[in-house]
């Protein structure tokens, strides 16, 4: 079921009272694009090439749903396909969606991925994607409050092929209990009401110009251009998964690396002191017994030339992964 309303809107219920309604899939959305949302500004229509993605997700779901029950289901099928779910997080204010199905007593949710995608959506599940968790944890609470779920997930990906345009193979991960307590997520709304009641200008509003496509990408500030979108391609998406795994892996190396080093340098400054209280001087060499080890020790002052750099240049390569929001507070009241 296509819902091409805002992540967030206000209607007004039977009873003449307005209702916010928050859409479960944007929660985790710029907190600039809800202020946006408010403040009366036009979103921009999807690129042509991410509609297209939309649209293949759209199409193998059912591909998905099929090979599941084949591989997964034990003699069960998923059913309650677009089952519309809400909570109600504060007075006037629900979160709204339309979750995938419902199977064994749990809820059911199907994302396709393209190969650049798949790796990482087999090591991390529903952490695949920023957005991803809350979504489906707005799903388990809300489906274990109607009593049709015991709050457990399916949560299930689709490796698709977009020559032959088909699901190669499926992967499903089981959680048991909600992937976020209830509090996270009430205060998300609770921090984006306030936001929007606080009458702050749209511009003054934190923004990440990691998140693409935007819709209000016409909002960014001008100290963080838009960079020219591509989408990931089989060539680059196993370079840049390549480069965040082993910098994620180098960093607490480097800093051990570097406690070390220090320990290292203190030892050799107590072995200076040991070499000229035992009366040897620079240059000179000794060898001391440690039991059933034998070492060689020298000491010696080393003079060093001093040298220029020429003149020249370099390539650097960047390669930053934008999970954190970046926050900006400049202040453009003016556009």
């Amino acid at each position: 079921m296509s819902d091409n309303r805002p992540t967030r809107y206000v209607e007004t219920t039977d009873d003449g009272e307005e209702l916010v309604v928050y859409r479960a899939s944007g929660l985790s959305m710029c907190d600039r694009i809800f202020a946006a949302l408010d403040q009366a500004y036009e979103p921009m229509a999807h690129p042509q090439w991410f509609q297209e993605v939309l649209d293949e997700g759209t199409a193998m779901e059912d591909v998905i749903r099929g090979t599941w029950v084949d591989e997964y289901g034990e003699g069960e099928g998923v059913t309650d396909d677009q089952l519309a779910v809400e909570i109600k997080v504060m007075d006037g204010v629900v979160i709204r969606g339309h979750i995938d199905g419902i199977a064994k007593g749990s809820l059911w949710e199907a994302k396709k991925f393209r190969p650049s995608t798949w790796s990482k959506f087999i090591r991390s599940g529903v952490e695949v994607m920023p957005y991803y968790p809350m979504q489906l944890a707005v799903y388990q609470h809300a489906t274990k409050a109607m009593g049709v779920t015991d709050g457990s997930a399916f949560f299930v990906g689709g490796l698709y092929d977009s020559d032959k345009e088909e699901i190669l193979e499926i992967q499903s991960f089981a959680y048991p209990d909600p992937v976020l307590p209830l509090l996270a997520i009430k205060k998300r709304i609770a921090k984006l009401e306030g936001l929007i009641n606080s009458g702050k200008h749209v511009m003054d509003v934190s923004c990440s110009t990691a998140q693409y496509p935007c819709p209000f990408y016409y909002l960014h500030d001008d100290d963080s251009p838009e960079p020219k979108e591509r989408p990931a391609d089989d060539v680059i998406a196993p370079l840049l998964t390549l480069i965040t795994e082993l910098e994620a892996t180098k960093k607490p190396l480097d800093a051990e690396s570097a406690a070390l080093a220090k320990q290292i340098k203190a030892a050799k400054e107590g072995v200076e002191g040991w070499f000229e209280g035992s009366g040897l001087e620079s240059g000179d060499t000794s060898m001391v017994k440690v039991g059933d080890d034998e070492y060689t020790l020298k000491v010696q002052e080393v003079a060093r030339k001093g040298y220029s750099v020429a003149a020249g240049g370099y390539t650097k390569v960047t390669v930053k992964k934008n999970d954190d929001k970046n926050k900006s507070t400049t202040n453009k009241k003016d556009k």
